[in-house]
């Protein structure tokens, strides 16, 4: 694993076990430390999966709230064509997904669609607004609907009323030149996105105001 996967994993895993807004490294993170983190990350009662192998068409869907002692089969919103997918699940009822489909010439096919009832009936969103560049990387939503998307080889988007809107984060994110690695929205005000360049290297960065502004919490320099 390359060192900003690590990062990415402890990044994700200690925002979600509850940091505080003074999150800071004072070295790259180990493996064991990851190992760690990732453990408590993974423990919590409410999850998704997909069945079967990565970049495949037909994508199934299940879900657990005893922390995967039992599964349950959830009809799935994306189409028969796409191969990927991204879940955030803020609470036990309340969903979102992005599906993907085959790449292209630096973009892809995306469905966005939403569940408050555990995936029992889904509701399609717009995707206008996310452009024609870059390939979805994750999401991060909360259940009042704020929530950030990134992508790789293009701009990371927000959104506040659940999807139906996004707009790009251009002050942080670029095509091609500073992508969003991970994001995690803490709150409809606190959230925290890491970005790499490989001009400047990786940054996280933290806002307090839905996502509007940005200021740099650490830097990490390029190898």
């Amino acid at each position: 694993m390359r060192w900003i996967g690590a990062v990415v994993v402890v990044f994700m895993a200690v925002l979600l076990t509850g940091c505080r807004d003074g999150l800071t490294f004072s070295s790259r993170p180990t493996e064991a430390g990851v190992a760690s983190l990732r453990h408590r990350w993974l423990s919590r009662p409410t999850a998704w999966k997909r069945l079967g192998a990565d970049d495949t068409p037909g994508i199934r869907l299940e879900h657990t709230t005893d922390a995967g002692r039992s599964w349950r089969a959830v009809s799935s919103p994306c189409g028969h064509a796409y191969l990927n997918v991204f879940i955030s699940s803020p609470t036990p009822d309340r969903v979102w997904i992005v599906c993907t489909g085959e790449p292209g010439a630096g973009s892809v096919r995306v469905r966005v669609a939403t569940s408050k009832d555990a995936g029992a009936s889904w509701t399609r969103l717009p995707t206008g607004q996310l452009g024609g560049f870059g390939y979805p990387s994750g999401l991060s939503m909360t259940a009042s609907g704020v929530g950030i998307l990134t992508e790789d080889r293009g701009m990371s988007y927000a959104t506040s009323d659940g999807g139906r809107r996004w707009r790009p984060l251009r002050s942080i994110t670029a095509p091609d030149t500073r992508e969003g690695i991970a994001a995690t929205q803490l709150s409809a005000t606190r959230a925290f996105i890491l970005v790499f360049s490989g001009d400047s290297g990786t940054t996280l960065y933290r806002s307090t105001d839905g996502d509007r502004h940005w200021t740099t919490v650490q830097r990490w320099p390029p190898r």
